[in-house]
């Protein structure tokens, strides 16, 4: 008979935050210089590749943001955390390998 037991642990993804770097974000720091960029610049890069976003309508008036720099981590759903179901054997080995 094999029995199983539910581990939660911090996801190794986002290390618990629930949040990663948006991968748009991610690009844009990759470039020589990004850090450097004036505000003009960085929209101006966000522009060229459709990546600025649209805000509510205020008053009769949308205007184009940057997208967020953090989003929710994709493999814990932004919990943070990770639950999955283990067999106990695999979870023993796992615990005491740490010891």
């Amino acid at each position: 008979m094999s029995m199983e037991i539910q581990v939660r642990y911090n996801c190794p993804e986002c290390n618990g935050t629930g949040v990663v770097q948006n991968p748009d974000w991610a690009e844009f720091y990759e470039q020589p210089n990004a850090k450097q960029m004036s505000e003009a610049e960085t929209e101006a890069w966000f522009i060229e590749r459709g990546l600025m976003v649209e805000s509510k309508p205020y008053l009769g008036h949308t205007v184009c943001l940057f997208p967020e720099e953090e989003i929710p981590c994709g493999e814990c759903d932004g919990t943070g955390m990770i639950q999955r179901w283990m067999p106990v054997e695999e979870v023993v080995a796992k615990v005491g390998a740490r010891s």
